[in-house]
């Protein structure tokens, strides 16, 4: 059940992060990086709400075939915005360049910066991968 709410912990980590980054490390990158994340974590917030709902509703009934196949699907739902969100920042580092003078709401991050910005993606679904495997032996030692 905490997988569920682990977005919400990132949202709430970013505000945290943002303000530490801002004061400490090299001002240009780090806010960049914990800039994108505020953007994409309040658009895309919203993502996540059918993976947390299911997996929610699925965790509540656990002891039964139907709570596990639920569970499992809304751990399998929290994993696509971070991977979507991951695969868009890498493939913005990597891709063309964009005009300069376009209106964008986020950086352009340099490769490196993208794959920091991916990290915290990356382990919420590895978490979530960790998690699903946990359920579904859970629920092979209880047959």
């Amino acid at each position: 059940m905490g997988m569920a709410f682990a977005p919400v912990g990132f949202g709430v980590g970013v505000v945290v992060a943002t303000s530490i980054l801002n004061e400490v490390a090299d001002r240009s990158v780090a806010t960049d990086i914990a800039g994108n994340w505020m953007v994409v974590m309040v658009f895309g917030a919203v993502l996540f709400l059918p993976g947390i709902v299911f997996a929610l509703f699925g965790a509540s009934m656990l002891w039964s075939r139907t709570g596990t196949v639920t569970a499992i699907l809304g751990l399998v739902l929290l994993s696509l915005p971070p991977l979507l969100f991951a695969a868009a920042g890498i493939e913005e580092a990597v891709g063309p360049q964009r005009d300069p003078y376009s209106p964008s709401w986020t950086a352009r991050l340099s490769l490196s910066a993208a794959l920091v910005y991916a990290l915290p993606f990356v382990a919420l679904v590895h978490g979530n991968a960790f998690a699903t495997w946990t359920v579904w032996a859970g629920r092979a030692a209880r047959r």
